[in-house]
C-alpha cells in the first residue's frame, strides 16, 4: 500500500461535547466545505472529475442514523442529532473522485484527500484522520478541531459504572496496554455490554485501545468483530504475558546475584 506522506491523524478525550463545542466544530466544517477550492484539489486539467461530499452516520442504542443526502448542508442534521442520547458517531468530508463522462461516484478518495472524524460517547474518545492539499493546511485542521471540541490528551471521564479503584487495578495490570495488541492509549470496555446486563466487576471489564473497543462494538453480520468469548481470551492470554515478564525480570536478577 502506498504510504501518504502528509496523512495527519488527532487522537484526544473529551468530557461532554457541549452545543457551543459542536458548533465551533461545524462550522469549520462548513469553512473547509466553503472554500474547497482553497484546501482540496478540484478538477485538476486532465486529471478525474472531483467533488466535496458530507456525510455522517450516528449510533444510538437501538438505532443508527445516516445522512441521506451528501451536500454540505447535512451538517446540521449532524448537529442535532449529536444533541440526542448518541454512542458513537462519525463525519466525513471527502474529495470525492467522480468518472469524467458519467459521474459516475467511485469508491476512494481523489488524490486521498478527506476529513474523518469519529466519536466514543462511552469512553469519551476523538479520532480524526486528515489529508488536505497542503501538509500545513492539513495540521492547521486539526488543530482547529482540537481547539473547538475542547480535547484533552488524557481521559476525562471514567468508564460506566467502574469505580477508580478498579480502574487502577485493571489498567495496572494490563500494563497500560490492549490486551489484544499491546499498544498503548486505552480504554476500559464491558466485555459482556451493560445494556446486555453486563456488570462492571473485574471479569467483564478488558483493556483495549481504541480501535478494537470499535471492533469489540461491531455489531454486523458480516465482520468478524471481538466477540465476548474473543475478550475473555485475549484478556487470559495478555495478563499471562504480564505475569510472564515479571517471572523473567526476577529470574534475571536471581542469576545477576
Amino acid at each position: 500500500m502506498k504510504r501518504i506522506p502528509h496523512t495527519h491523524t488527532l487522537q484526544g478525550f473529551f468530557n461532554e461535547l457541549t452545543p457551543e463545542a459542536l458548533r465551533l466544530f461545524s462550522d469549520r466544517l462548513q469553512m473547509l466545505v466553503q472554500n474547497s477550492s482553497k484546501h482540496f484539489s478540484l478538477n485538476l486539467p486532465s486529471e478525474p472529475r472531483s467533488q466535496i461530499e458530507v456525510s455522517f452516520t450516528v449510533s444510538f442504542r437501538e438505532e443508527t442514523v445516516q445522512s441521506d443526502s451528501y451536500a454540505p448542508s447535512v451538517l446540521d442534521e449532524f448537529r442535532q442529532e449529536m444533541q440526542k442520547n448518541w454512542s458513537r458517531a462519525t463525519i466525513l468530508v471527502n474529495n470525492t473522485q467522480l468518472t469524467d463522462s458519467l459521474m459516475i461516484r467511485l469508491l476512494g478518495s481523489f488524490k486521498n484527500e478527506k476529513l474523518e472524524v469519529s466519536f466514543d460517547s462511552e469512553a469519551g474518545y476523538c479520532t480524526a484522520v486528515a489529508h488536505l492539499a497542503n501538509s500545513r493546511d492539513t495540521e492547521q485542521l486539526l488543530l482547529g478541531i482540537w481547539s473547538d471540541l475542547g480535547l484533552s490528551e488524557r481521559p476525562l471521564k471514567h468508564s460506566r459504572n467502574i469505580s477508580e479503584s478498579l480502574e487502577t487495578k485493571l489498567l495496572c495490570d494490563s500494563m497500560h496496554l490492549c490486551n489484544v495488541c499491546r499498544e498503548p492509549g486505552v480504554i476500559v470496555h464491558h466485555i459482556v455490554s451493560v445494556e446486555d446486563a453486563g456488570k462492571s466487576e473485574e471479569e467483564n471489564l478488558i483493556v483495549l485501545c481504541p480501535n478494537h473497543h470499535n471492533q469489540a462494538h461491531q455489531r454486523s453480520m458480516l465482520s468478524r468483530g471481538l466477540k465476548p468469548s474473543h475478550l475473555k481470551e485475549y484478556k487470559k492470554r495478555h495478563l499471562a504475558w504480564v505475569a510472564g515478564k515479571g517471572n523473567a525480570g526476577t529470574a534475571a536478577g536471581n542469576e545477576v546475584l
